[in-house]
């Protein structure tokens, strides 16, 4: 564990910055890129999608079917 004044070096100019620094404030370099939310397909969702649609679809099919058999 760091101790609460410490300071990091940032990798590209040497210059001191704060611990967690996600830019350097002198170079404006990227120091650590922010992490990314995972995002679910496009394509899974309409998959998804599609495949309630047709179990309802079959599910009303088979309800009117026994209705006027």
């Amino acid at each position: 564990m760091k101790a609460v004044g410490s300071k990091e070096k940032c990798p590209f100019c040497k210059e001191e910055i704060t611990p967690g620094a996600l830019v350097c404030k002198h170079c404006h370099s990227i120091i650590k890129l922010p992490p990314q939310s995972k995002k679910v397909p496009t394509w899974r969702n309409k998959f998804i999608l599609g495949f309630y649609a047709g179990v309802l679809f079959m599910a009303l099919m088979i309800y009117l079917y026994t209705k006027f058999l």
